[in-house]
Protein backbone atom coordinates (compact mmCIF):
# COMPACT_ATOMS: atom_id res chain seq x y z
CA UNK A 1 0.00 0.00 0.00
CA UNK A 2 1.74 3.72 -0.61
CA UNK A 3 1.02 6.17 1.81
CA UNK A 4 -2.45 7.70 0.73
CA UNK A 5 -4.18 4.16 0.25
CA UNK A 6 -3.13 4.45 4.01
CA UNK A 7 -4.49 7.59 5.20
CA UNK A 8 -7.72 6.75 3.20
CA UNK A 9 -8.08 3.78 4.75
CA UNK A 10 -7.24 5.31 8.78
CA UNK A 11 -10.06 8.27 7.74
CA UNK A 12 -12.85 5.57 6.41
CA UNK A 13 -12.66 2.66 9.13
CA UNK A 14 -15.76 2.32 11.31
CA UNK A 15 -15.54 4.43 14.55
CA UNK A 16 -14.98 1.25 16.93
CA UNK A 17 -12.70 -1.00 14.84
CA UNK A 18 -9.09 -1.01 16.11
CA UNK A 19 -6.61 -0.65 13.35
CA UNK A 20 -3.02 -1.16 14.23
CA UNK A 21 -0.14 -0.72 12.12
CA UNK A 22 3.58 -1.69 12.72
CA UNK A 23 6.84 -0.97 11.18
CA UNK A 24 9.68 1.67 11.18
CA UNK A 25 9.38 5.56 10.00
CA UNK A 26 5.84 5.95 10.26
CA UNK A 27 4.97 8.91 7.61
CA UNK A 28 3.90 12.24 10.05
CA UNK A 29 0.73 12.07 8.21
CA UNK A 30 -0.09 8.73 9.76
CA UNK A 31 1.42 9.79 13.17
CA UNK A 32 -0.79 12.73 12.96
CA UNK A 33 -4.38 10.19 12.43
CA UNK A 34 -3.22 8.41 14.89
CA UNK A 35 -4.76 7.80 18.93
CA UNK A 36 -1.77 6.65 20.45
CA UNK A 37 2.18 6.00 18.85
CA UNK A 38 4.22 3.99 20.57
CA UNK A 39 8.38 3.19 20.48
CA UNK A 40 9.24 -0.82 20.69
CA UNK A 41 12.79 -1.22 21.66
CA UNK A 42 14.58 -4.86 20.91
CA UNK A 43 15.57 -5.65 24.63
CA UNK A 44 15.92 -9.66 23.11
CA UNK A 45 15.15 -11.41 20.24
CA UNK A 46 15.27 -14.78 19.46
CA UNK A 47 16.91 -14.51 15.77
CA UNK A 48 20.16 -13.44 17.95
CA UNK A 49 19.76 -16.75 19.20
CA UNK A 50 20.12 -18.35 16.67
CA UNK A 51 16.09 -18.99 16.37
CA UNK A 52 15.33 -18.69 12.70
CA UNK A 53 11.73 -16.62 12.05
CA UNK A 54 8.69 -18.58 12.45
CA UNK A 55 5.73 -17.55 9.90
CA UNK A 56 2.79 -15.98 11.64
CA UNK A 57 5.13 -14.72 14.51
CA UNK A 58 8.05 -12.93 12.91
CA UNK A 59 6.09 -12.43 8.98
CA UNK A 60 3.01 -13.40 7.54
CA UNK A 61 3.00 -16.54 5.12
CA UNK A 62 0.40 -18.62 3.24
CA UNK A 63 -2.39 -17.74 0.45
CA UNK A 64 -3.19 -14.27 0.81
CA UNK A 65 -0.92 -12.79 2.88
CA UNK A 66 0.45 -10.27 0.93
CA UNK A 67 -3.41 -8.69 1.04
CA UNK A 68 -3.11 -8.03 4.39
CA UNK A 69 0.18 -6.64 4.80
CA UNK A 70 0.50 -3.14 5.42
CA UNK A 71 4.24 -1.97 5.80
CA UNK A 72 6.52 1.05 7.18
CA UNK A 73 9.87 0.87 7.78
CA UNK A 74 9.05 2.00 11.47
CA UNK A 75 9.89 0.93 15.60
CA UNK A 76 6.44 2.38 16.15
CA UNK A 77 3.27 1.07 17.07
CA UNK A 78 0.14 2.92 15.43
CA UNK A 79 -3.69 2.39 17.14
CA UNK A 80 -6.10 4.62 15.35
CA UNK A 81 -8.94 3.88 17.14
CA UNK A 82 -10.95 6.73 18.63
CA UNK A 83 -12.42 7.19 21.91
CA UNK A 84 -16.75 6.52 21.73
Amino acid sequence: MDLEQVIDLIRSKPPLLHLVLTGRDAAPEVISLADTVSEVREITHAYRKGIEPQPGVDFLSGAGSDRFRLKFNSDQVVNTRKPA
